[in-house]
C-alpha cells in the first residue's frame, strides 16, 4: 500500500532528524558543561 510506505518513509525520516537534533543538543550541552567548568576551575 503506498499509504502505508509513505508513513514508513516519514518516520524514518523524522527519527533521522531527531536523532541528528538530539545528538546536535547533546553535543551543545557538553560544550556548555565544559565551558562552565572551565570558568569554575
Amino acid at each position: 500500500d503506498r499509504w502505508v510506505d509513505f508513513q514508513l518513509i516519514a518516520n524514518r525520516s523524522f527519527l533521522e532528524y531527531s536523532g541528528v537534533w538530539y545528538r546536535k543538543q547533546t553535543k551543545a550541552n557538553y560544550v556548555g558543561i565544559r565551558d562552565l567548568r572551565s570558568v569554575f576551575v
